[in-house]
């Protein structure tokens, strides 16, 4: 009897953060396209909502199945969604007086930066295990070494409040090109991917290509 309690309580709890998954995917597709049909918006305000909506989906669809569920990952999946909301949140409200103080980070600034720089390691070890979070690592020591390499490796170093600032709040960071092309250009392709596949719209472009040139000396393989 307490199995299938327990079993009741997985399975609903299993539905509860599908559906909260299944709307993040929907809203970050209504987005997208919103913003591509009306203008993007200002850079930093379309890379951290953009940024916001797939870090809270990478960090809640483990939860979506009971294995997610358990200790640690439970605490790296809630704290991942915390971080993210939050640190993406504070860029809306504040950002218009970053914009003035730029080159002077408050402590907010500082420790959010640190936060967000966490979490986008722990979602890049979540969808692509250890080899781009350890490269990512090691480019972010390089930048506290440099006064200690010899040669032509070495540089005058930064420190963690120049560091967390540039890689939070600036368009060159976290929420740089590589976010820029993929909040207002991949993902667009990649939605019509998944459009054209699950409407059946791809296979039928295929068997058009096929039923036009099948019948010509190499066609298929042109088609």
């Amino acid at each position: 009897m307490a199995d299938l309690v327990k079993r009741g309580e997985e399975n609903r709890l299993d539905k509860g953060f599908s559906i909260v998954a299944y709307t993040l995917a929907v809203l970050l597709g209504l987005f997208q396209i919103y913003t591509a049909l009306f203008g993007v918006l200002p850079a930093v305000y379309q890379r951290a909502a953009h940024w916001g909506i797939i870090g809270n989906f990478i960090f809640l669809l483990p939860l979506c199945k009971p294995e997610g569920r358990r200790f640690p990952g439970v605490l790296i999946n809630i704290m991942g969604i915390l971080c993210t909301t939050v640190a993406t949140v504070y860029i809306y409200q504040n950002y218009d007086l970053i914009i003035t103080r730029l080159g002077a980070p408050v402590p907010a600034d500082i420790y959010l930066g640190i936060i967000l720089t966490v979490a986008v390691l722990a979602a890049a070890y979540q969808t692509l295990g250890w080899p781009l979070p350890t490269l990512s690592l090691l480019f972010l020591l390089y930048a506290f070494a440099g006064p200690y390499l010899p040669g032509l490796l070495g540089h005058r170093g930064y420190n963690l409040e120049r560091l967390s600032s540039f890689l939070y709040l600036g368009t060159e960071g976290i929420f740089g090109p590589a976010m820029n092309v993929a909040a207002t250009y991949i993902f667009l392709f990649i939605l019509l991917g998944v459009f054209l596949e699950h409407s059946g719209a791809g296979q039928f472009f295929v068997d058009l290509a096929f039923a036009v040139s099948g019948r010509i000396a190499g066609g298929p393989a042109q088609a």
